[in-house]
């Protein structure tokens, strides 16, 4: 995995990215997508320009790891009467393309309901499981930008395709189709503790 290191080195040198935008010309759209790592690629005009500004070489500017992760979400155990479910994230991680290990997180999914329909959506993996998985050799040696950038990335993804799917089903459907979004407070060491949930 190739990661920048953007955000950090603004961090450092105290600089906001709409400055950096005004003195160097990159658009902040741009920079934004690559503090975030959010870019597929950099061409070389850019990268001269952002080290020349920062001051920096593209060996400074760079991260390089052997990890790879790749996820899926899965939402199973699905109690229509009580609204809850079991939601399971697979995150398979890969060292240099060959998988080397496959961590589990079990967490509940529990819909909150109100007259006028589905309000709220608690999303948990904060358990004793999720903290055994936590202590991966492979999770310890990911940089705190892969796991801040990457794997939230990855993780927010594949969660909002199961719960896409699972609106899907009919009783839910029958709420009146509610628009959601989620919001991950604190990744931390890869907990996945979403506490503040889902929210319509």
């Amino acid at each position: 995995m190739l990661l920048n290191k953007l955000a950090v080195i603004l961090t450092q040198k105290n600089i906001k990215i709409s400055r950096m935008s005004f003195d160097t010309g990159i658009s902040r759209t741009t920079l934004t997508a690559l503090s975030q790592n959010e870019s597929k690629r950099i061409d070389n005009d850019t990268l001269n320009t952002i080290c020349i500004y920062l001051r920096i070489t593209p060996a400074e500017f760079f991260e390089y790891s052997p990890l790879d992760f790749t996820m899926n979400a899965i939402i199973e155990e699905v109690e229509t009467n009580r609204l809850e479910a079991q939601i399971i994230l697979f995150v398979k991680i890969l060292s240099y393309k060959k998988e080397v290990e496959t961590l589990e997180y079990t967490g509940s999914l529990t819909w909150k309901a109100s007259e006028e329909g589905l309000k709220r959506c608690d999303v948990d993996f904060d358990n004793q499981e999720t903290w055994k998985n936590n202590e991966s050799a492979y999770l310890k040696m990911t940089s705190d930008i892969a796991k801040s950038t990457i794997l939230l990335r990855e993780a927010k993804k594949e969660i909002n395709l199961a719960i896409d799917k699972y609106l899907e089903n009919a009783i839910l459907r029958a709420t009146g189709d509610p628009e959601y979004y989620f919001k991950i407070d604190d990744f931390g060491e890869m907990n996945l503790s979403f506490s503040e949930g889902l929210i319509f």
